[in-house]
Parts: structure tokens; C-alpha cells; sequence
């Protein structure tokens, strides 16, 4: 039995995506208080922004390496880190038994061009709901 779901190398970093990703990881992952916090770390403004000033202000620091989307992602990787492991935890059991495991994140060699190609050669296809990438979600 072969288990395959698409993985790639490593994830991306925040300011390696795609600017189409920026809005909704930074709306998806992040409450906005977290954000307000955040941006409170580096930035200062005359007066309150409104939430979406804060928004777009950070997601427009997404784009490159910045001191905001580096602490942002820096956040990203503490904030979900247990994910990972039970990511991690599911490719051991997979291997265990004879297996291959393979998980979309993301990464470069594993890309949304490939992803349906890897889902149609699948014995067993796991797919969680609360995804990033509805276009990877729509094609499973």
C-alpha cells in the first residue's frame, strides 16, 4: 500500500510567497489583536490605525524580508509548531508500515502543477479543511 500526499523540501518563508498568500495567511493565522501587538513591536503611529490599516500595513511588509515579516514568521513557526509535529508524527507511522508519505505545504518542488498528478497515483489521500491554499484544497 502506498500512502502519498505532496510534500516539498522545506516551507516557504512568509516573504518567499507568492503576494497572493500574504493577505490570507496574515488574516487566517493571525487574530487581530496578535497582529496589533505585533506591529507594536516596530512601528509607531500617530493615533490608532484602524484593523484595516493594521491589515495592510502588515501584509504589505509580507513581500520582502523585513523586521515585521521576519518577526511574523518567526511567530508562524512557534505559533504552529505542533502541527508540524504531528505532521511528523503521521510520516513516522506511515514509514512504519511500509508507506510513503508525502505532505503539500508549500515548497517549491512540490507545487500546485504537480499536486493532482501525486493525488491521482494515491492509495489514501488525507486532506485537512482548515487549509491555506483553497485552490490545493479544491483540487483534492
Amino acid at each position: 500500500m502506498k500512502v502519498r500526499i505532496a510534500c516539498g523540501s522545506r516551507r516557504l518563508r512568509l516573504w518567499e510567497l507568492s503576494y497572493r498568500f500574504h493577505c490570507p495567511v496574515v488574516g487566517v493565522c493571525f487574530n487581530l489583536g496578535e497582529i496589533r501587538e505585533l506591529i507594536g513591536k516596530l512601528m509607531t503611529f500617530p493615533g490608532r490605525p484602524t484593523d484595516c490599516e493594521v491589515h495592510c500595513i502588515v501584509v504589505n511588509e509580507c513581500g520582502t524580508r523585513t523586521p515585521m515579516s521576519s518577526l511574523l514568521h518567526k511567530t508562524l513557526e512557534t505559533k504552529y509548531s505542533l502541527p508540524m509535529q504531528i505532521v511528523r508524527h503521521f510520516k513516522g507511522l506511515v514509514q512504519l508500515r511500509g508507506g510513503e508519505f508525502m505532505h503539500h505545504d508549500g515548497g517549491k518542488e512540490e507545487s500546485l502543477k504537480r499536486l493532482e498528478a501525486v493525488i491521482a497515483a494515491a492509495d489514501t489521500v488525507i486532506c485537512q479543511t482548515g487549509c491555506i491554499s483553497h485552490d490545493a484544497y479544491w483540487r483534492v
